[in-house]
């Protein structure tokens, strides 16, 4: 599920789905897989922000600001 937000010169993103989750172990700050390195650079480069979810599955808040053309 993704849905999105605008507010303010701000574009919210929530992505989730209902499987397992990422498990214990997993260091989002420093993700080992390419999809999830690129996904992390990609927000940083926008200047903008990524942070777990709440609930169950694996989620993911991410923050960017958007300039006006």
């Amino acid at each position: 599920r993704i849905s999105s937000r605008w507010e303010g010169g701000t574009l919210t993103l929530s992505i989730r789905d209902d499987g397992a989750g990422l498990g214990p172990g997993f260091d989002w700050r420093n993700p080992e897989s390419l999809g999830f390195r690129l996904v992390t650079s990609l927000v940083d480069q926008l200047g903008g922000t990524i942070e777990p979810g709440e609930g169950s599955g694996t989620a993911f808040v991410l923050t960017l600001p958007v300039k006006a053309a």
